[in-house]
């Protein structure tokens, strides 16, 4: 393609037809794709969790297990200070969690866990630990309660 087009006059087709012809042209050439979800700002570090009045977070989700740097890591939902933002916990975290909720991320739906800045072999890292795990924090996952049977 030697000519320029201005965007606004592409047709969808045309810029499909583009992507395809790129993409054959490099044949023999691993294309990889890229989940950017770690550069996007929305998860829990360690300047969200020191400039953070509450330190506290709610698990919104079970979760998913995500792929970074090779190395598979379990990714949660959850709310601090109103805000919506993923969560990567540690394997510090997850066992200070998994001891008192358990093994299964899904029991970890409605839990509080207070967040500390502490140290991980050698550096500063965000470590979760469970509250009140009598008492979940109720959230629209955590109130859902099965049907039970008429009596």
């Amino acid at each position: 393609m030697d000519e320029i087009i201005e965007s606004n006059e592409m047709t969808h087709k045309e810029c499909r037809l583009m992507d395809v012809e790129y993409y054959s042209s490099l044949k023999g050439t691993e294309v990889r794709r890229m989940d950017v979800t770690e550069f996007l700002g929305d998860n829990i570090t360690l300047d969200v969790v020191k400039s953070s009045p509450s330190k506290k977070i709610v698990i919104l989700s079970g979760g998913l297990i995500k792929e970074f740097d090779g190395k598979k890591k379990l990714v949660v939902l959850v709310e601090m200070d109103g805000r919506q933002l993923n969560y990567i916990p540690n394997k510090t975290s997850m066992k200070n969690i998994a001891e008192i909720c358990g093994k299964e991320s899904n029991a970890w739906v409605g839990k509080q866990i207070q967040l500390e800045l502490g140290s991980v072999n050698g550096k500063e890292a965000v470590i979760g630990k469970v509250l009140t795990p009598a008492a979940p924090i109720t959230t629209a996952e955590a109130i859902v309660q099965p049907p039970t049977a008429p009596q």
